[in-house]
């Protein structure tokens, strides 16, 4: 029987074995606990955080510094070392090779940076053209000989309806359409104001023939339905009158004055400011201009057998023939055309040739655009005198046509050239 010491030393050594097995347990997991973990966690792990706080352990892929000094950013270097992470704006050659040269084409393909002699575009639309853009319609108003491209500016000539009633005599018509071929050659009307005009022409034999034409021969209508009316009296065929050829002379040439002067378009029953109704510069010039017609086309001086009555209201008081309300003291507008003579004398005293006084008081005149409310400061601009200056000269002429007739060569193809 084991003896108590011998227990105890027993049971003394086996408590020694426990307690050196958990001790030695405990010194092996303290070491094991001691080791490094890597950043991913684990004990004696490779893996490591790169500049971009990515973990891992593959050195190859670890985030670098771009060119602006970030990392991981994805800024580069272009080929003009400009560093951005816009793609965008990298420069690149230019049209010449040159890279971020700043040389480009223009719309003509020339490359260079001057953009001062970058090529045009001409008024044709074609870049780098020599056009020179304008009417190169012959038979337009602003024909523009040098135009060698038609940029659609052509004024044409008014459009014409005839409208001549078989009453009249087949040699009136005759002549009434050579007189109307010899005035649109010599002074054309052009679509300034209006573009057409309607021409109805009668026998008074017979009643108006034309409904709302009313007889009579005049012009009138709006710009938009412009007519020119005549009323041949038969009486004038029946004595063989000259006036049945002037007449339309006269009023074709106030279809040429409307074409050049808008402010005579507008209404003249009363006074308007904006409208132009000076009668003797309307009515002498056209009255005068056919009697100029039948001068050179039918040899007869028509002035002396139609037009030599002229009121003594001419020397006294002759801003009377400035309104329509005097067509009761004269006669075929005979004092009209008297004053309107008058002015091309003057006009020659001035240094002019006949020619061109009558090209001033027939066309120059109504080129300006004048009107009853500035038609005396024109009036001055065109002539060189004042109204009062020549009405005053009014009073050194006698009153008979004879004093102040145009020459006897003298031809409307001339005056209007």
């Amino acid at each position: 029987m084991e003896s108590l010491f011998g227990l105890i030393w027993r049971v003394s050594l086996s408590m020694r074995s426990y307690f050196f097995l958990l001790f030695m347990v405990l010194i092996i997991w303290s070491c094991e606990d001691d080791e490094l973990k890597d950043c991913q966690g684990i004990a004696g792990g490779s893996a490591v955080l790169d500049n971009c706080n990515v973990c891992d352990d593959n050195p190859e892929n670890d985030c670098l510094q771009d060119c602006a000094g970030e990392w991981g950013g994805s800024a580069l270097v272009d080929s003009c070392g400009v560093c951005d992470d816009t793609p965008s704006n990298d420069c690149v050659d230019d049209c010449s090779g040159q890279l971020g040269g700043s040389a480009y084409e223009d719309n003509c393909g020339i490359c260079d940076d001057d953009p001062t002699n970058d090529c045009v575009e001409d008024c044709s639309g074609q870049w780098g053209g020599e056009n020179i853009c304008g009417c190169t319609d012959v038979t337009a108003f602003n024909y523009d000989l040098y135009a060698t491209y038609n940029d659609g500016s052509c004024i044409l000539p008014i459009e014409i309806t005839y409208n001549i009633h078989e009453s009249l005599p087949s040699d009136w018509v005759t002549d009434f359409y050579t007189i109307m071929d010899n005035l649109i050659t010599i002074i054309p009307s052009y679509e300034n104001v209006f573009d057409h005009i309607t021409i109805y022409a009668w026998n008074s034999s017979v009643e108006d023939p034309y409904p709302g034409i009313e007889g009579g021969s005049y012009v009138g209508g709006s710009p938009g339905n412009k007519i020119m009316v005549l009323e041949i009296s038969e009486m004038e065929f029946e004595w063989n009158l000259l006036h049945r050829f002037s007449v339309v002379a006269h009023e074709y040439f106030h279809i040429y004055q409307l074409s050049i002067n808008q402010p005579m378009n507008l209404p003249n029953g009363s006074y308007d400011p904006n409208g132009f109704s000076i009668k003797w510069l309307l009515e002498g010039t056209a009255a005068s201009f056919e009697s100029l017609y039948i001068q050179e086309y039918y040899n007869h001086n028509y002035f002396i057998n139609a037009q030599s009555n002229i009121n003594e209201m001419v020397h006294t008081n002759p801003s009377v023939f400035e309104s329509y309300e005097s067509n009761n003291i004269e006669v075929n507008y005979g004092s009209s055309v008297f004053i309107t003579l008058v002015l091309a004398k003057e006009l020659i005293n001035l240094g002019y040739t006949e020619e061109v006084a009558f090209r001033m008081i027939y066309k120059d005149f109504m080129l300006t655009g004048v009107k009853n409310s500035n038609w005396q400061n024109y009036f001055v601009d065109v002539f060189g005198i004042s109204i009062d200056e020549f009405y005053q000269s009014l009073q050194s002429y006698p009153l008979n046509i004879n004093d102040v007739l145009p020459s006897e060569s003298l031809s409307i193809e001339d005056i209007f050239n």
